[in-house]
């Protein structure tokens, strides 16, 4: 009689233990999910930065590319303001010196005729920007 009642003592503690273990191992397994997600997260996280990055350093190198052919163009745009002075400047001292009607048309008619291809290399300009 002794024994039976220690035998089922020793049966109910090994029922308890090995709900116990049942336990902890569905718990175990939860927490490694859990554990699962947060890495999986983690790499998500990491893909997007990169990504992020990448378009970053994509962008920034337009914008370094937009703002080397705006220089180039104000560069274009003063030179061509420059050369216009030169001749304006040389225009003025021709016509300010003492020559004949004949020679001031003619001088206005180069003029004219520079103004003209000045109008043709900046329609030229604007399409080639447009491109």
């Amino acid at each position: 009689h002794f024994k039976t009642k220690k035998k089922e003592e020793l049966r109910k503690m090994s029922l308890k233990s090995n709900a116990k273990i049942e336990k902890m191992k569905e718990s175990n397994n939860e927490k490694s999910k859990e554990i699962q997600q947060l890495k999986d997260e983690i790499k998500q996280l990491k893909s997007e930065k990169e990504l992020n990055e990448k378009k970053q350093k994509g962008r920034y190198f337009k914008n370094n590319i937009e703002i080397e052919k705006f220089k180039k163009d104000i560069q274009s745009k003063n030179q061509i303001i420059e050369d216009e002075h030169q001749i304006f400047s040389i225009f003025e001292g021709i016509i300010h010196s003492t020559l004949s009607i004949s020679m001031c048309i003619e001088i206005q008619k180069v003029w004219q005729l520079l103004q003209f291809e000045r109008g043709l290399k900046r329609s030229q300009e604007k399409k080639e920007k447009s491109m």
